[in-house]
């Protein structure tokens, strides 16, 4: 999706490049990089690629026109949506954006050539358990393997010292939540320092090596960080396990099913092409 975009973006820098051939396009030093260098560049470095994924689009409305098939405003204001929701923030979403050189008819074009696909290859592509099983055999190893993790509880003060007295009074028999609630600045001070499951590698491996050798129950000895000092308890351990196909049923096949879909829409893309008439005028040496 990203790769559709950025090419978008490069056709529409390239034609704005042509017209307006005198202005600069940078300045090095006081020296300048003309719009006409920049735009002769582009069109060697990336505008074959860009132009043959606009033939693709070309060829998707045509086809689209062909069979009576339109997109509704709804349809692509969902598309515009769904795109958005791929950012896990408007701040990043407007970022990407930004660095992106993106526009907003450079969205909406995208957005309705991605409409108009999915109806030309079609609204539903079958797929069987007996394929989402395979899939999930050949990669459960890869993408169906849940690592370590560990139920946590924890303890963060200022001081080494204070947290070795905290510890003391621990081994001595003051519950450990009682301490949390009472020392600890951490936010989880309120649960009694309760943070719930821990996945392997979610707290950073300088952390993760005090408190994933610890056995249920038992109290790490003071650990530094960036924070100040912690103290770790872990209440349950659950090792990494691979998760059954009826666990992941509905994630592999819309796995399989977004390959499929790209599968029809490359040979149906491939048979459009073979069956039009395409002139590619800036580089005739490619008919």
């Amino acid at each position: 999706m990203r790769t559709h975009l950025a090419l978008v973006s490069l056709a529409a820098s390239f034609l704005l490049a042509c017209s307006a051939l005198g202005e600069p396009a940078a300045k090095v030093n006081g020296q300048p990089i003309s719009l006409e260098e920049y735009a002769r560049f582009t069109v060697h470095w990336n505008g074959y690629s860009i132009l043959q994924r606009l033939i693709n689009n070309k060829l998707i409305e045509q086809e689209a026109e062909r069979r009576g098939i339109t997109v509704s405003e709804d349809e692509i204001q969902r598309e515009l949506y769904r795109q958005r929701q791929q950012h896990p923030s408007e701040e990043t979403y407007k970022e990407f954006l930004r660095s992106s050189r993106l526009t907003e008819e450079d969205l909406r074009y995208s957005a309705r050539i991605n409409c108009l696909s999915q109806k030309v290859v079609g609204e539903e592509i079958s797929v069987s358990e007996e394929a989402a099983r395979s899939f999930y055999e050949e990669n459960k190893l890869q993408l169906f393997k849940t690592g370590q993790r560990w139920k946590l509880k924890e303890i963060c003060v200022e001081t080494e010292e204070e947290a070795e007295e905290i510890l003391a009074q621990i081994k001595a028999g003051k519950p450990f939540e009682e301490m949390a609630k009472a020392h600890s600045f951490s936010p989880s001070a309120e649960n009694g320092g309760d943070v719930g499951w821990i996945e392997e590698g979610e707290r950073g491996v300088l952390l993760e090596r005090h408190f994933r050798r610890l056995r249920p129950n038992q109290v790490s000895k003071p650990v530094p960080s960036a924070e100040g000092f912690y103290l770790f308890l872990v209440s349950e351990k659950q090792q990494s396990a691979v998760k059954s196909f009826e666990e992941v049923k509905e994630e592999a096949m819309q796995a399989v099913e977004r390959a499929a879909r790209i599968d029809a829409y490359g040979k149906l893309v491939e048979k459009l092409r073979s069956d039009a008439r395409i002139e590619v005028l800036l580089w005739p040496d490619t008919q």
